[in-house]
This record gives C-alpha cells, sequence and structure tokens, in this order.
C-alpha cells in the first residue's frame, strides 16, 4: 500500500515540479465533508482539507499547499503559481477517504 501512497503523492507532486510552493484559492460547495485531516499512518502521508479551498498535502518533512475544488466525485487539485490541475476521484465511507488516480487507491482516516 505504500506503493500506492507514494504514487498518488507523486502525482500531486507533479503539480509543483520547477514551480514552488502555491497558496490561496476557492473551494466547491458540495465537499463540506472533506474538510479536515486525513492520514494513512502506513505511508506516513496526511492531507487537511479546509473550508477556504486550500489543503495541504505532506509525506514525511515535505509538504505542499494547493487549492482544490470538488465537481461530484472528483476533487480537482490545482496548483495556484503554474496552474496547473490534477483531478482526483474520492469516495467517502464513514471517517475513511479513499482517493483514486490513475487507476490506483490510497485510503486516509480521519484524524480531525
Amino acid at each position: 500500500m505504500r506503493a500506492t501512497g507514494v504514487a498518488v503523492l507523486a502525482l500531486c507532486l507533479l503539480l509543483v515540479v520547477g514551480a514552488g510552493l502555491g497558496v490561496g484559492g476557492c473551494g466547491g460547495d458540495d465537499g463540506a465533508a472533506l474538510i479536515g485531516r486525513w492520514a494513512n499512518e502506513d505511508a506516513g502521508e496526511s492531507i487537511e482539507f479546509r473550508p477556504d479551498g486550500s489543503v495541504t498535502i505532506s509525506s514525511g518533512e515535505s509538504a505542499m499547499e494547493l487549492t482544490y475544488r470538488t465537481d461530484g466525485d472528483t476533487i480537482r487539485l490545482k496548483e495556484e503559481k503554474s496552474g496547473e490541475t490534477k483531478a482526483l476521484v474520492y469516495s467517502l465511507d464513514g471517517d475513511s477517504l479513499t482517493l483514486t488516480a490513475d487507476g490506483r487507491s490510497m485510503t486516509y482516516d480521519r484524524t480531525e
């Protein structure tokens, strides 16, 4: 499962390669259930979605700030400086969040 988590994080990292970290933005109004902090302890990764449409994705000592919006079952991440985007399909099951990108899935548990 660690390789899958790294793959999802790597997809997100592609948004910031050579562009630095972005900040700010606006989110969709149908993703309220995503708000909060999610973690995958096995992979050492966490994601925090905030009501203002910003999201922090962390792995080990690395972290990136992106913006997000939701569209149905899709989260659209955006690196503000470069304008690059990445779509992830998500599903919620209680306090578990599963993100899928390019056929690979990673599950996170709500921590807050």
